[in-house]
């Protein structure tokens, strides 16, 4: 986990078997999308990053208003 002035960011590698991601949330299975789901809702961005055989790297970006609304970040 990361963070500057105007975001905060996780990061997450595995080195499982991966997929392409094309066929995520074709299984009945929604992990992916319910994570982008969220992370948009925060008005952040997710990166998806697979190949078979090679597991996921993952990166959720948020910017920090949408963690503390009530706070103004430091100019």
């Amino acid at each position: 986990m990361s963070c500057d002035a105007k975001t905060c960011s996780i990061h997450i590698d595995n080195n499982g078997r991966g997929t392409v991601l094309e066929d995520t949330g074709r299984r009945g299975s929604f992990g992916l999308l319910g994570m982008r789901e969220r992370v948009r809702q925060l008005r952040g961005t997710l990166t998806i990053d697979s190949t078979p055989g090679n597991g996921f790297r993952i990166t959720a970006t948020i910017p920090l208003s949408a963690i503390r609304p009530d706070e103004t970040p430091p100019v």
